[in-house]
């Protein structure tokens, strides 16, 4: 069993947070956005990553926007014991606020997060068999169900998210779960920001995990809904510091649970 070190930075008065993970790409060191909402590995244009070969383009979507990154080989990548050799990641020009650790890395591994003691434990051996079965998206983003009693709603289990997302639509049409609580200046990955509504979030609860209320931003998401599978929420650090999750990633299982 190996341990990655979790920094956690404010990023609001709301509770809201960033994850970053410090690593290296070659012999560069670098901070990373933790980012399970992020199917790939993004990296910022600098000096140093604009040398890597290219090796096409690759399309990306923020919650408020989307862009076109080129696709580069970096020469090694190592993120505590997560490690790929020669990895092909994407580099993108502009906007990125933080290089992004993405699911082509971290849906190798089985990791069980432990935001209140600020470390992931990686393939930690005792919980192999534990869980329920993970449903993934075609790019791996994990996906778990959120229950406010029989009503169950779609939700991305997202560490990139400082904060929790709410289609605007599901919001207004739960006004019992969904308390407006003002307005908030949102920033996605690709560094797109926009004034959004925000919401007291009220009786929520993961894998038998009952959430305490807290404030989550309205969006519409109709954009992530391509795939045919409707997504209500994006569950961000506001939510998901809450309790203790496990996501084996290669046995498509996952758990929650409070100490």
């Amino acid at each position: 069993m190996s341990v990655l070190t979790l920094r956690i930075v404010p990023d609001d008065d709301d509770g809201a947070a960033l994850v970053l993970v410090d690593g290296w790409v070659g012999e560069c060191p670098y901070p990373f956005l933790l980012d399970t909402g992020a199917a790939t590995t993004t990296l910022k244009t600098d000096p140093y990553t604009a040398t890597f070969p290219t090796a096409g383009t690759h399309a990306a979507r923020g919650v408020l926007s989307g862009s076109e990154n080129e696709r580069v080989r970096a020469p090694t990548l190592r993120v505590g014991p997560l490690a790929s050799g020669a990895p092909v990641v994407s580099r993108q020009a502009a906007g990125l606020l933080h290089h992004l650790l993405g699911m082509d890395v971290l849906g190798a591994y089985r990791l069980e997060f432990q935001f209140a003691e600020r470390q992931v434990l990686v393939n930690h051996p005792i919980r192999a068999a534990v869980g329920q079965p993970l449903v993934t998206s075609a790019a791996g983003h994990p996906f778990v169900s959120v229950h406010w009693g029989a009503r169950e709603a779609c939700a991305v289990w997202d560490t990139g998210a400082s904060m929790t997302v709410v289609d605007a639509n599901f919001a207004a049409s739960h006004p019992a779960s969904f308390v407006p609580a003002g307005a908030s200046v949102g920033t996605d990955s690709s560094g797109t920001t926009s004034v959004t509504p925000v919401f007291t979030m009220i009786g929520a609860a993961v894998g038998g995990v009952l959430l305490a209320p807290h404030r989550v931003a309205g969006v519409d998401l109709t954009g992530l809904n391509g795939s045919g599978r409707p997504v209500h929420l994006i569950l961000g650090y506001t939510s998901i510091s809450q309790a203790t999750w496990l996501f084996d990633f290669p046995a498509a299982r996952w758990a929650v649970w409070t100490e």
